[in-house]
């Protein structure tokens, strides 16, 4: 009996010891490395609403446990409560693993080297040792007091409910009431590359096969890329009739080109093939700084009404005059730079998007500009941040300081809003916003976020302007247009992690 009460007492001792030694150099590893498991947290697909509270929390808990286990007194209640606290660190791992959209990183020291499955089966066994530690503990003489199993079984469905919970909150939290926590998913592979020499072109458009560059610098020019940014071919637009003072800018859609001067209202339409020139197709009234081009014979465009304001019109090339669309650009300051943003046209779901460059505001209509509904970004800057004066003499209205940028471009494609912010959201590296570009996806139906991931600077540079075509990303970085590879298995959670294996951006997912 001596041998068998010696026995079990030096189990419970080891497994007593065994997790102290792990909670203390877990806290540690978290405590002493702080921002980053704080910022890893927060892009936790389960736990990142909650990431705040949880980086102080879990460490000081793991810390406390290990002191208790070293009372005799309270070693019963602090052996039930690490039970209960690694088995909420399986059932987090195994939900992450089987349930989420990806998987993010957010262990310490040592841990944080093992493969998923193993960390998975490490804490399956701290877990089993602590059970067995509870069940060769001697039972108290008090008959009030429950057996093992049943307290076992209590805190096993309250830790299990306790993490279902954490994931169901804090999905509806971050998809949906978002309070600006970005889940990065991975970063999208760069495939291939071209230097163009200069950092003056923009994007002109695309088609089927190629991609499209123009050069103000050189107005006539039209470069074209195939898709693999291998080949290269310069061409010379020729309008048929060229307005005096105008400096043309190109869009090309599918197998159309079209020429355009906002200050010159005039649009010019051509064949993005063959001798690639264009004729005036509208000499209208309305005067525009921006326009999408939603078919052969249609465009949308934002212009100027009679008071100076911005407003969105939609035109149709057989008659001269421009459908003015009162309202849907909601006046904050000045109905001028408060208004400023992006047009952009989904060529799939025939939506137009206009995003707000100074507040957390996206406009979707239909290609006729009647309003579906007015989705939102996942920052909180929802009214305008800008100081605008007025010159007396002239009576022009101008920028007083620099505003706060909130989406600085924006693109498009089969229903997802890809959208560059401006701002840093919380728990996230200070670091990697001085070296990559953050692009957030959002659903547009539904009015949803889906994660974000990073674009690379390129010798300092950043991404500047892009275009989604079906599953590739190209972007304009300095001097170089870069074809990033995305998927479409992307936006469903089974086809991230799939991608992430492929990838090798496996990155695991515990928290102890």
């Amino acid at each position: 009996m001596k041998i068998k009460s010696a026995i079990r007492y030096l189990i419970i001792e080891t497994v007593c010891c065994l997790y102290g030694i792990l909670f203390v150099y877990a806290a540690a590893s978290k405590l002493l490395d702080f921002e980053n498991f704080r910022v890893q947290l927060g892009q936790s697909p389960i736990l990142g609403a909650f990431a705040g509270l949880l980086s102080w929390l879990v460490p000081i808990l793991e810390i406390l446990i290990s002191l208790c286990l070293c009372i005799p007194q309270v070693r019963r209640v602090a052996l039930y409560a690490a039970f209960t606290l690694m088995l909420m660190f399986t059932a987090y791992i195994y939900t992450v693993l089987h349930y989420s959209s990806f998987v993010p990183c957010s262990c310490g020291g040592v841990l944080e080297d093992m493969g998923w499955t193993v960390h998975l089966y490490f804490n399956l066994l701290f877990v089993i040792l602590a059970a067995a530690a509870l069940l060769l503990m001697p039972s108290r003489p008090s008959r009030r007091s429950l057996s093992p199993l049943p307290l076992l079984a209590y805190c096993s469905v309250g830790g299990l409910l306790t993490v279902a919970l954490l994931y169901l909150s804090s999905d509806t939290i971050i998809h949906k009431h978002n309070t600006f926590i970005r889940s990065f998913a991975f970063s999208p592979q760069k495939v291939h590359e071209a230097n163009l020499g200069y950092n003056s072109y923009y994007l002109a458009g695309s088609n089927a096969s190629s991609i499209f560059l123009g050069n103000p610098t050189v107005p006539s020019l039209l470069s074209e890329f195939d898709s693999q940014l291998n080949k290269r071919a310069d061409h010379r637009v020729v309008p048929d009739t060229v307005y005096p003072g105008s400096s043309l800018h190109f869009h090309v859609i599918g197998d159309h080109l079209f020429a355009t001067d906002g200050n010159i209202p005039v649009i010019y339409r051509g064949k993005a093939s063959g001798a690639w020139r264009a004729a005036p197709v509208w000499l209208g009234h309305l005067r525009y700084t921006q326009i999408k081009f939603t078919g052969p014979d249609h465009a949308v465009v934002r212009g100027y009404n009679h008071e100076g304001e911005s407003i969105l019109a939609a035109i149709d090339f057989s008659s001269a005059d421009a459908t003015l669309h009162e309202g849907l650009l909601q006046r904050q300051i000045d109905g001028l730079f408060d208004v400023d943003g992006i047009v952009l046209y989904d060529t799939h779901t025939k939506e137009i998007i206009y995003v707000y460059y100074y507040r957390n505001e996206m406009i979707i209509t239909d290609s006729h500009l009647t309003l579906l509904r007015r989705n939102t970004t996942i920052d909180t800057i929802s009214k305008a941040q800008i100081e605008v004066a007025q010159l007396r003499k002239s009576g022009d209205r101008l920028l007083a300081a620099p505003p706060l940028t909130v989406n600085h471009s924006a693109a498009a494609d089969h229903g997802y809003i890809f959208v560059q912010s401006g701002l840093m959201g919380r728990f996230e590296s200070k670091e990697m916003w001085q070296e990559a570009s953050v692009i957030d996806v959002y659903q547009s139906e539904g009015n949803r976020y889906l994660f974000s991931f990073y674009v690379y600077h390129i010798d300092g540079s950043k991404l500047r302007s892009f275009i989604v075509k079906d599953n590739h990303l190209y972007g304009l970085i300095g001097n170089y247009l870069v074809d990033y590879q995305l998927h479409d298995a992307m936006f469903s959670p089974k086809g991230v992690r799939a991608i992430q294996a492929v990838s090798g951006n496996r990155r695991k997912p515990g928290i102890e």
